[in-house]
């Protein structure tokens, strides 16, 4: 089984006892825009390198508290990508802006009530990329 495929297969056995329907074309894409959208975000996620917490923390009642990462309730923390992956990840998310912007004027998303929602992801897109400009400008500058 290739990567994809065992990526494919764990996709799917999270989605389905969810709200993402796994019913497929003849080519294999998702039927469901959500499904497909779902799907987009789990495949950017994989292609991530895995980073090494630089720490552990355990919730307590009134907050959280530093611990080793063998105490009991042990939580990883890492720290956020930097803004180049976040970057590349938004890019790649951006993939689905024409689509949307597409489907949203289409018959059967017209049809089907779905303006509002597929609205919502496009300006939330867009959103993102403000964000992810405002992160690489203060990096420029020497922030973040």
């Amino acid at each position: 089984m290739t990567t994809n495929e065992q990526e494919r297969t764990a996709f799917e056995a999270w989605a389905e006892p969810g709200d993402f329907a796994t019913d497929k074309f003849e080519d294999g894409a998702y039927i469901f825009l959500e499904t497909r959208c779902a799907w987009q975000g789990w495949q950017a996620r994989a292609q991530q390198p895995s980073a090494e917490p630089f720490g552990y923390f355990r919730a307590e009642p009134f907050g959280w508290t530093d611990c080793a990462e063998t105490d009991e309730g042990a939580i990883a923390l890492y720290a956020r990508p930097a803004a180049d992956v976040l970057a590349d990840a938004v890019k790649k998310l951006g993939l689905l802006h024409p689509f949307l912007v597409g489907y949203e004027l289409s018959e059967p998303c017209i049809r089907n009530k779905l303006g509002l929602e597929v609205r919502k992801w496009i300006d939330g897109l867009s959103e993102l990329y403000g964000l992810v400009e405002d992160i690489i400008a203060a990096r420029a500058k020497g922030g973040a």
